[in-house]
């Protein structure tokens, strides 16, 4: 995955968390190597897996579009072109800011199967998202310690849990796997003594 200025960008983001390259590298968890960092940023190594770059986006709690664009350019070509007949979502010109609000998920391409498949699951893993949120022991805690009655928290908790479990439901039908909980058994004493 060759990108101009990534080395640079690795490097720059790098020190503005005050980090050495061992030190990136050991937040990688080891997925990226302290060598591996150091030819990419002296432009020795053009390129990176697909893991190494993900690792190295979340070691630094960066999106992607950060590292493979110059942010702090954004009304330059991004130099992106689009091949084919495919309708490019930003004409022949893309500016660095729209390639990167398309890297973000808020600027899409134009409507295709592919794109509505995408959308589809994109929303019902949020919807499941927040609903796990919500069932988890903090959110619960929260309202358990506000003194709300525990008749009209467990109300609310199963309609919640309706919700995440037909969630969960369409997820599996668009061929995403998700893993089962059952927060029904989730007593107002247990949410309690785990504080």
């Amino acid at each position: 995955m060759p990108a101009p200025g990534l080395g640079d960008r690795i490097a720059r983001y790098r020190r503005l968390n005050g980090w050495s390259a061992q030190q990136l590298s050991e937040q990688t968890d080891g997925a990226v190597s302290r060598s591996t960092i150091a030819n990419v940023e002296t432009g020795r190594r053009e390129d990176l897996t697909v893991t190494q770059f993900i690792s190295i986006c979340m070691a630094l709690r960066l999106p992607p579009s950060a590292l493979l664009l110059d942010v702090e350019k954004p009304f330059e070509n991004a130099g992106v072109s689009f091949p084919g007949d495919t309708p490019a979502p930003f004409g022949s010109e893309a500016p660095v800011a729209k390639v990167m609000r398309w890297i973000d998920g808020r600027e899409p391409f134009a409507e295709s199967p592919a794109t509505e498949r995408h959308s589809v699951i994109s929303a019902l893993v949020d919807d499941y998202q927040s609903d796990l949120d919500t069932l988890s022991g903090s959110n619960v805690r929260g309202r358990f310690l506000q003194g709300r009655d525990d008749e009209e928290v467990a109300a609310e908790l199963a309609v919640v849990e309706r919700r995440f479990q037909r969630t969960a439901l369409l997820l599996r039908r668009h061929g995403v796997v998700v893993h089962e909980r059952n927060w029904g058994d989730l007593k107002p004493a247990q949410a309690k003594a785990t504080d």
